[in-house]
């Protein structure tokens, strides 16, 4: 904490009554605080642009994304569907064939009996 304290004891140091007296300011000085102003203020003015363009690409990432997922989540709804449909098909096959079977086995038991 030098710098701080060589500012302080640069400017004069404090009062009795306890305040820090201002310099004088000089157009100089004006003219410095001026430009160190509004150079500060450009910053701050494209920091808050930056953020702002951050936001927007987020919000848009943020979209495309629960765009995709939505599509996604009803392609794989539409295949399993369609799985279930062919497992169904088959199993229903199974389950006719098997009856037929057993109905021929059955009609050839009582044939030979």
């Amino acid at each position: 904490f030098v710098a701080p304290l060589r500012a302080f004891r640069f400017w004069g140091g404090m009062s009795a009554t306890g305040e820090v007296p201002l310099p004088r300011l000089t157009p100089e000085l004006h003219l410095k605080l001026s430009k160190k102003v509004a150079q500060l203020t450009k910053v701050i003015a494209h920091l808050n642009t930056r953020n702002e363009d951050a936001e927007a690409r987020t919000a848009e990432a943020e979209a495309t994304h629960a765009a995709e997922l939505a599509q996604l989540t009803a392609d794989a709804e539409a295949k399993c569907s369609a799985l279930r449909s062919r497992a169904d098909g088959a199993a229903a096959e199974a389950r006719a064939a098997a009856q037929a079977e057993a109905e021929e086995a059955l009609k050839r038991a009582e044939e030979g009996a």
